[in-house]
């Protein structure tokens, strides 16, 4: 949604209801995952392979840095945050949320309106097993999963050394919104869909600690800028 509005491509959101959606979206891509784009009866799969999609459409407002030098560390960005420290987010959040149904019904269907926002609520049960057994939130490997985080925080502040704003090129790309989108759950900042309390204090404690860093003052701007421009 970042790259859209940063385009200036109109567009319709779809709540998929968790479950179903596995199944209509592996008729269309292959995959059972979201987000999906379907464009012009397109559809296409994945947040990093809809950016690269709208990228090559052209346009003004390119998210790709110029040097071949920062494309390469945008791909060796994007991989580290979409297959390692994306997953680590949503296990960390999943496994504290799944302990508690009242929440986890709340943070999960919370963007549903009307009768699908009832329908997903009388899904919750068996959705929040699910996700629980998915993301096998009870294994001991689970209590790294702060630590991993902490680490990601490291690399981002390490790109922004000597007081850059962006993380390649000096310049707002495409790695600056994969990072904030995927680790914005871990600060909250505001205009994100994370800029809500979770009233869990092992979380609310590691949130005080990342917003308290470099990498919290990064993610702030980051969105700030989102809804300013």
């Amino acid at each position: 949604r970042w790259v859209l509005d940063y385009k200036g491509v109109a567009y319709r959101i779809h709540n998929q209801l968790p479950g179903p959606h596995a199944f209509l979206n592996r008729l269309r891509t292959g995959s059972p995952t979201v987000p999906l784009l379907v464009d012009h009866g397109k559809a296409i799969s994945g947040s990093h392979a809809i950016a690269l999609h709208l990228e090559a459409l052209g346009g003004s407002k390119p998210l790709l840095p110029a040097s071949r030098a920062a494309l390469a560390l945008l791909d060796d960005t994007v991989s580290y945050f979409d297959d390692v420290v994306g997953p680590a987010v949503r296990r960390y959040v999943y496994g504290l949320i799944t302990a508690r149904p009242e929440m986890f019904s709340e943070a999960v269907f919370r963007d549903y309106t009307g009768v699908w926002r009832t329908i997903g609520r009388m899904m919750a049960p068996p959705v929040r097993l699910a996700i629980a057994k998915m993301y096998d939130v009870s294994s001991p490997s689970a209590r790294a999963l702060p630590d991993l985080i902490r680490a990601a925080a490291d690399r981002i502040e390490s790109q922004l050394a000597g007081g850059a704003h962006f993380l390649l090129d000096d310049r707002f790309t495409l790695a600056d919104i994969t990072v904030a989108s995927l680790m914005a759950p871990m600060t909250g900042p505001v205009g994100s869909p994370w800029a809500f309390e979770l009233e869990i204090p092992e979380f609310q404690r590691l949130r005080a600690e990342l917003s308290a860093r470099p990498v919290g003052e990064y993610l702030r701007r980051q969105y700030a800028s989102r809804h300013a421009s």
